[in-house]
């Protein structure tokens, strides 16, 4: 039986408005290959077709990822996971259909993967607020909020966040938002098959891939609740996805709410990162 949001996600409007968000990201990809995409996009609207059917009568299923060794500055070398273009565009269009409904629970002081709210009014904008734009917003917002009222500042993040997110709590949390189990299962083992790895040490269900921005939206996500656990308690924290920065008046405050953070993060699997770990005070 078909959901009405699967029925949204898999309309023909939908899924080419995908494929607009989708040409874009990839031109950001860590390795783009043009060539590897022209087959799909050549018979774009057959190929659509095709996939609003299989989406509809369940026999979609996302393809095995490919895996590249990608260059580092220390003369080693990175797995990252090449994505089909039809994968990419199904995850396209589930988002288009989702985001807002998830991005409204992500309080104003998180800026990483914010909806960009220009992107339906024409082809040039991107789907997603410019990281490089929120960044310095991100910084500023922090220097304003020192003063002599918080002149402490907590400084931490999380290790390994993107291999550790547990992904059968992130199906969950976007359940609890109203998104319909068929399209979060659909999401999720879509998300699951690109980060799997044949013979690398990940475990299945946890862990999104890095480097794209839709696993990245839903990475930021995955943290919303930290972050309305704060706004609830009037203590300002500032995220940029997993860095948080939280003011304090002293440090005897600021180390209680470490011990908090980091029993919040064991909740969902997470560690806090103790050598990227700071309190700095008197700033």
């Amino acid at each position: 039986m078909h959901t009405v949001q699967l029925k949204h996600i898999a309309d023909i409007k939908n899924l080419k408005k995908a494929v607009r968000f989708v040409k874009q990201d990839k031109e950001d990809e860590n390795i783009h290959c043009p060539l590897h995409d022209l087959p799909y996009l050549w018979k774009v609207d057959k190929k659509l077709s095709d996939l609003k059917s299989r989406l509809l009568d369940g026999t979609y299923q996302p393809q095995k990822c490919t895996i590249l060794e990608v260059a580092k500055s220390s003369f080693t070398t990175r797995p990252t996971s090449h994505i089909s273009i039809e994968d990419w565009i199904v995850a396209q269009a589930i988002l288009n259909k989702v985001a807002l409904i998830l991005d409204k629970k992500i309080p104003e002081n998180s800026f990483a993967f914010r909806l960009n709210p220009k992107r339906d009014k024409s082809s040039k904008h991107k789907f997603f607020k410019a990281w490089y734009r929120d960044w310095p917003k991100f910084i500023k917002n922090i220097r304003a909020q020192i003063g002599n009222d918080l002149p402490c500042l907590l400084i931490t993040d999380i290790g390994g966040y993107f291999e550790n997110i547990d992904l059968d709590r992130l199906n969950q949390m976007i359940i609890d938002a109203r998104v319909s189990q068929q399209i979060a299962d659909l999401l999720v083992i879509q998300l699951e098959s690109w980060t799997w790895r044949h013979l690398y040490v990940v475990h299945r269900h946890r862990g999104l891939l890095q480097g794209n921005d839709i696993s990245s939206f839903y990475a930021n996500f995955y943290l919303w609740d930290v972050d309305k656990y704060y706004e609830n308690r009037a203590i300002i924290c500032h995220r940029f996805m997993d860095d948080f920065n939280i003011h304090t008046k002293d440090r005897n405050e600021a180390k209680k709410i470490l011990t908090g953070l980091n029993q919040l993060f064991r909740n969902k699997g997470l560690t806090i990162n103790t050598a990227k770990t700071l309190i700095h005070s008197g700033l």
